[in-house]
């Protein structure tokens, strides 16, 4: 298993950033899109690992409510 540092930014559809949530975690996990199957509200939407090693996943209801995960290792 592996230790992640995850960002957990919750976006509702109200208009403006004060509406959205983050929240920290440090977790452990054999692979971070294993970790959000098991415990996002919605389902996937994208996942993409960025040139810096971040991988991050996009969940949502495809109503404009979303919860993004950047996992950083």
């Amino acid at each position: 298993m592996a230790e992640y540092e995850v960002l957990v930014r919750t976006i509702k559809p109200c208009p403006g950033e004060a509406h959205d949530k983050e929240t920290f975690l440090e977790i452990e996990a054999d692979d971070p899109l294993d970790y959000v199957l098991a415990n996002a509200p919605y389902p996937i939407l994208d996942y993409v690992e960025n040139l810096n090693g971040e991988t991050i996943v996009t969940t949502g209801d495809r109503k404009g409510n979303f919860v993004k995960y950047s996992f950083t290792k």
